[in-house]
């Protein structure tokens, strides 16, 4: 089968994911998958816009020695980026050339338009769970009673209409510990005066009798029910490495309303949080753009890395 162009992953060259996927990129044949660091430029591979003056405009990327133009790209997805490396001169000209160097790049992921997974402005809005949470309400989907706030009333007055609340932070902690959502207790009464330097996400707690990882690739749904093996992983599943993954089918009703929310942020891939109780009602908690599906792909066999796959050659 003849390849017709370029199916880029921006990654580093050892992740998981993205090996995955070239696997299935390479399998499907109609196109050559590229990996490419974006720690690796400015200093490793170049990009290059041009607008000539009948006002026409094109990327031109250079990377082990090869031209890839703006029309030989199939897709490309934003697996995972990490700052630019640039000389090590003094700090203001090491803070400038990163800077310039990010704004080039960014715009070339910008200029991807649909063919990058997510598209780039899309991707950073429904990074924010505020947003995320009013789009699933506004979808049909329901949420946890919720409070994000750094005001101490708010905390208390979502704390007097629940039977037990949990929290968590806005976003992903850079830190060599993972901070999983927490049950609030009695004792973190004290220190609400200091919730006015970092806002917080307080949640009543849902008393769950089934986690779900809801993976969607374009029109494609894969639901995984995730069990956990070990107590303190019962408010968050992460912790657990041992979690048992296996099918879960999705009620119709709950499939059409998470790809109206796809629509609805602009997401062509998302992995989804939610929660069934015991009454059977499903529960959105968020939608991370750029999640983890391989212990979904191995653990309940899954082809979602051939999804992204076919998504990246343009076969949707």
């Amino acid at each position: 089968m003849a390849q017709c162009g370029y199916a880029i992953i921006i990654a580093q060259k050892e992740d998981a994911h993205a090996l995955s996927v070239c696997r299935e990129i390479e399998q499907l044949g109609t196109a050559i998958p590229l990996i490419i660091d974006a720690e690796d430029f400015p200093s490793k591979w170049q990009i290059t816009l041009d607008i000539d003056d009948a006002g026409a405009s094109a990327f031109t990327i250079n990377v082990d020695d090869v031209e890839i133009s703006d029309s030989q790209v199939t897709g490309a997805w934003y697996r995972r980026s990490f700052a630019h490396r640039v000389p090590n001169t003094s700090v203001e000209v090491h803070d400038f050339c990163r800077a310039e160097a990010t704004t080039l790049f960014q715009s070339w992921t910008h200029a991807l338009g649909a063919r990058l997974i997510n598209p780039r402005l899309h991707q950073i809005s429904a990074s924010h769970k505020p947003l995320q949470l009013l789009a699933a309400l506004s979808v049909g989907l329901r949420v946890p009673a919720t409070s994000m706030t750094n005001c101490s009333e708010s905390v208390r007055r979502l704390k007097s209409r629940t039977n037990q609340m949990v929290y968590k932070a806005f976003s992903p902690i850079q830190l060599p510990m993972l901070i999983d959502t927490r049950v609030y207790s009695e004792e973190l009464d004290e220190v609400l005066g200091k919730l006015r330097y970092a806002p917080v996400i307080f949640q009543e707690r849902v008393e769950k009798r089934s986690e779900l990882r809801v993976t969607i690739v374009d029109e494609q749904v894969f639901s995984a029910q995730v069990e956990p093996q070990h107590q303190e992983a019962e408010l968050d599943w992460r912790i657990d490495l041992s979690a048992d993954v296996r099918h879960h089918e999705l009620p119709d009703e709950i499939r059409t309303k998470l790809f109206r929310l796809m629509r609805s942020l602009g997401l062509r891939y998302g992995a989804i949080d939610m929660a069934v109780t015991d009454q059977d009602e499903y529960v959105f908690f968020e939608v991370n753009p750029s999640g983890q599906f391989l212990f979904v792909e191995i653990q309940a066999e899954m082809p979602i890395s051939n999804a992204v796959a076919k998504a990246l050659c343009g076969c949707r």
